[in-house]
């Protein structure tokens, strides 16, 4: 679904902006039980990955500083983290922002809190010059897919999750031993030529991958092809 950002004022004194350090346990358990069945079926770590960088507690400060682009709101009550949303500038477009992990605590739902998240979001993506606001939304969930129409979102397109599991995958895939592998701090500027823009600092490329995993649970492996050395692709 997307939608252009809509003119609506949100004042809840609820809703605050999501800190690692304070808001990553609560988060792991909004999602485990928001998403529960979900990331089992496809085999998701998430919530156990967000509860061990929970228990950095601290140490999670700076990372709010490094990859500032991310930004994340979320609903406390009842000295509880009961809801969330998270967005997401896309890597090759700022102005286009992926919104995800809407969600809010069964117990808690019915009074309007997603909807407010929601409104509060593109209100926040607003203020960061996003132009699209794009999220996934499952084709069942038809009172998530009203609240979303009732904000502008219109359906582009949709998406199936296939799994393959590892028993079944086959024997050989892709190309002889030691064409593909994993880049090297060597290959940034064969990269940049091969991409055609500017390429960040690795250790921010990194700290942002981090911080995308964290809000989408997107995981990302990068890999080259270097058939004699040399990468070209």
């Amino acid at each position: 679904m997307v939608a252009q950002a809509l003119e609506r004022q949100v004042v809840s004194g609820h809703i605050r902006p999501f800190v690692p350090h304070r808001d990553m346990a609560g988060l792991a358990t909004l999602i485990e039980t928001a998403f529960g069945p979900e990331l089992a079926a496809t085999g998701s770590h998430i919530v156990q990955d967000l509860r061990q960088m929970a228990m950095l507690g601290p140490f999670l400060r700076p990372t709010g500083r490094v990859v500032a682009p991310f930004a994340g709101l979320v609903w406390i009550e009842d000295g509880r983290l009961v809801g969330n949303i998270s967005l997401s500038p896309e890597k090759h477009d700022g102005h286009v922002w992926t919104v995800s992990n809407v969600a809010v605590l069964p117990e808690y739902r019915g009074r309007g809190i997603g909807g407010q998240l929601v409104d509060a979001g593109i209100s926040l993506a607003r203020e960061r010059e996003a132009r699209r606001l794009l999220l996934q939304v499952r084709a069942d969930n038809a009172v998530a897919i009203g609240l979303y129409r009732h904000r502008g979102f219109v359906t582009v397109d949709t998406v199936h999750d296939l799994l393959l599991h590892r028993y079944a995958w086959p024997g050989s895939v892709g190309a002889p031993g030691g064409t593909l592998r994993r880049p090297r701090l060597a290959d940034r500027m064969a990269i940049r030529a091969l991409r055609g823009r500017p390429q960040p600092h690795p250790v921010l490329w990194q700290a942002n991958l981090l911080l995308r995993y964290l809000v989408t649970g997107e995981r990302t492996l990068e890999v080259v092809a270097a058939p004699e050395g040399e990468v070209v692709g």
